[in-house]
């Protein structure tokens, strides 16, 4: 009967063991999938804000030299 606790015993310890280094890495891909997102979408948005800045510019540009000065 002790041998049958025993077991019992490093059973559920491993099992607890694996289940830990499960979630473990689970949320360290979790961690490093929203990282790599949060870093593209960074310079995404500083893509975008980028072209926004040069078509205002050209906006500019473009009301200054093409039309007539009223």
């Amino acid at each position: 009967m002790k041998d049958l606790v025993e077991d019992a015993a490093y059973y559920v310890t491993d099992k607890a063991s694996d289940t830990k280094n499960f979630i473990v890495d689970k949320a360290i891909d979790t961690k490093d999938f929203v990282s790599d997102k949060t870093f593209y979408a960074r310079y995404f948005i500083a893509d975008k804000q980028e072209i926004l800045g040069t078509l205002s510019v050209i906006k500019h540009l473009m009301r200054n030299t093409l039309l007539p000065k009223r």
